[in-house]
């Protein structure tokens, strides 16, 4: 955690929150084109890989800024994963009692 740590403090947090915000929005980018390649299947299978490492990488940058931030903060796996669980679990109900199509 030292490495993502000396990432975060040295640019500062809030150079890594515009970061962050930055690489979320190419993160979606990425996949709105995935999702448009494998509807459509244009270009082919190679086509098809290479929109979905773009997907990968945008992925990794985004996982590499949240981890610096669960550095800063000293976030700790037991304290998150309730707050994971819970958000899965109550989507998945809310998925089985038809809530979002109310």
């Amino acid at each position: 955690m030292k490495a993502y740590l000396d990432i975060i403090e040295y640019f500062g947090v809030r150079n890594q929150m515009k970061k962050l915000n930055e690489e979320c929005f190419e993160f979606l980018e990425a996949v709105d084109n995935y999702e448009d390649v494998m509807s459509s299947h244009l270009g082919g299978s190679a086509f098809e890989n290479m929109c979905r490492e773009h997907v990968i990488e945008e992925m990794g940058d985004m996982l590499v800024l949240l981890t610096e931030f669960i550095a800063k903060y000293d976030i700790k796996k037991e304290e998150l994963d309730p707050f994971m669980d819970y958000k899965l679990e109550r989507t998945h109900d809310r998925i089985k009692s038809k809530y979002y199509e109310k």
